[in-house]
């Protein structure tokens, strides 16, 4: 999204920090007049999401089906906390992190907000043009055209600022599918009527 000229590339820190700035002290953060703020999950997180009150925004829910959310997630993870897997499974990943994280979203009608719109990831990088051009227009950017390439922070990649993998180094929206070879995972995800019930809210087949 930084991409656009009058949308801030701020670093990749949780908006609720931001909570008690006003908008003042919003503004101050970038020189752009459009500030997006990014706030994942993260297992074992409580009430998410909760959106500051900054006045007149706009909310993006990005979402991804559970067993590649669970998969990148987990390698995320197991890369930063060497004892991930000793507190945790996908299971668990499962019912105390996407189950909740979802449901909330749901239960909290943000969905159906009028200042909300939802965009899955797997049609964000399968067409990057098209559904770029929306979230512009969505987010009242001047800037016209979807883009399929990142913008780039800086010439370091730092943890919390950038993805330092390298797909995202490349700056182009990759598609990649991967076959799902964990079919235990699969099975769990498949046999829980919770997750369907989400899957069909969210529009997934």
């Amino acid at each position: 999204m930084a991409v656009a000229p009058d949308v801030s590339h701020l670093s990749e820190v949780p908006f609720h920090r931001y909570q008690r700035f006003n908008c003042w002290q919003l503004k101050s953060l970038a020189d752009e007049p459009i500030l997006v703020f990014k706030k994942p999950s993260w297992p074992g997180e409580k009430d998410y999401p909760s959106i500051p009150p900054v006045g007149n925004c706009r909310i993006i829910l990005l979402i991804r089906h559970p067993y590649e959310t669970l998969v990148s997630t987990g390698k995320m993870l197991e890369e930063l906390e060497s004892d991930f897997w000793s507190r945790w499974s996908y299971k668990t990943m499962l019912y105390d992190y996407w189950l909740p994280t979802y449901e909330g979203m749901i239960a909290k009608g943000l969905p159906d907000l009028p200042n909300a719109t939802t965009i899955r990831y797997e049609d964000l990088t399968a067409q990057p043009k098209q559904e770029t051009k929306r979230l512009f227009k969505f987010i009242q950017s001047s800037r016209i055209d979807g883009t399929d390439t990142y913008a780039r922070l800086s010439k370091g990649w730092v943890y919390m600022q950038d993805d330092g993998s390298p797909f995202i180094k490349s700056l182009k929206v990759q598609t990649r599918i991967k076959q799902r070879m964990n079919h235990d995972l699969l099975h769990m995800i498949n046999a829980e009527p919770r997750v369907k019930a989400v899957l069909d809210r969210l529009g997934y087949s």
